[in-house]
């Protein structure tokens, strides 16, 4: 946590709060935050003074355009949450890594426990120079959407295809889990296949496809490769509409303090030892280095 859908949550929050808002200054607590840069001083120097155009996303990274040739690029990686405050009277949480203020409105802040959040500024490519896409985006991709923001910011060029964002067919999906062999479960959440999902949402997704996750990827039929195909989709679509999911330990919360509602429609993640929705068989529980994964043993048998 926070996966696709929640990062979601945030992009629509600050793109409606931040748009048109200059940055007036940075305070960064943990220099590894933004440890991309030289100095804290380098990365406060790109961004402060600068208007903000729009906010966009691919995969779990929130794309703050600005009125240069700059993309401030924030990864909140598994615990890390962006929390509005009114001003700078308002107590600060634990664990606050970095303070954005603005010429007007509300503090931005981001706060991580661990901290494996970053962020960073990322300038646009001079005109000509060629940027080397993920090889699944280059060819399997159906939108030219999610190239272009690989091109315009190229830290973010070997990423994987993003489930809405790249538009992939279910052939194309086929492709990848194919030429991976690996763990299905491990190719969901693996950032060189694909960008933004996480153990919830692949969960979900392979128990609503009725496939087992440690599967090798390459073992799939082309009738399976659709099914996990429009799980993912509908999955995805359904997290969206419901504000994403709000589960323990990190009980994510939206830029207002708001959790989402998709939590209570789980089916399978974080329900070990619970009767299936579907069969009544215990949820089984199954964690490696690669994944954490929750299913039943007779629905994805």
């Amino acid at each position: 946590m926070p996966e696709l859908p929640e990062v979601e949550v945030v992009r629509a929050v600050l793109a409606k709060e931040l748009a048109g808002k200059k940055i007036k200054t940075v305070a960064i607590t943990n220099g590894r935050t933004v440890g991309r840069h030289k100095t804290a001083k380098d990365f406060r120097a790109k961004v402060e003074g600068r208007a903000i155009k729009s906010v966009a996303r691919l995969g779990r990274n929130l794309l703050i355009s600005l009125d240069d040739t700059t993309t401030l690029v924030i990864d909140p990686g598994p615990t890390g949450q962006l929390l509005r405050a009114q001003g700078a009277k308002d107590a600060k949480p634990k664990h606050t890594q970095v303070v954005f203020t603005f010429t007007q409105g509300p503090e931005l802040r981001l706060i991580d426990p661990n901290p494996t959040s970053e962020m960073y500024a990322s300038e646009r490519p001079a005109d000509g120079e060629v940027v080397k896409l993920n090889k699944f985006v280059d060819r399997l991709a159906l939108s030219e959407e999610g190239k272009g923001i690989r091109r315009a910011i190229p830290e973010l060029a070997p990423l994987g295809m993003d489930p809405v964002i790249d538009q992939f067919g279910w052939d194309r999906l086929g492709i990848v889990m194919q030429v991976a062999k690996e763990p299905v479960h491990a190719v969901l959440k693996d950032e060189r296949f694909l960008a933004g999902l996480g153990d919830v949402y692949a969960s979900e997704s392979l128990f609503t496809a009725g496939i087992q996750g440690h599967r090798s990827s390459e073992t799939l039929s082309s009738i399976e490769t659709r099914r996990l195909h429009r799980a993912l989709i509908e999955v995805l679509s359904e997290a969206l509409k419901t504000g994403g999911a709000t589960v323990a330990p990190e009980n994510w919360v939206d830029p207002d303090g708001k959790g989402g509602n998709y939590q209570s429609q789980l089916q399978v993640f974080g329900r070990e030892g619970d009767p299936c929705t579907q069969c009544r068989t215990p949820i089984t529980r199954v964690e490696t280095k690669e994944y954490l994964s929750f299913y039943c043993e007779r629905c994805q048998a």
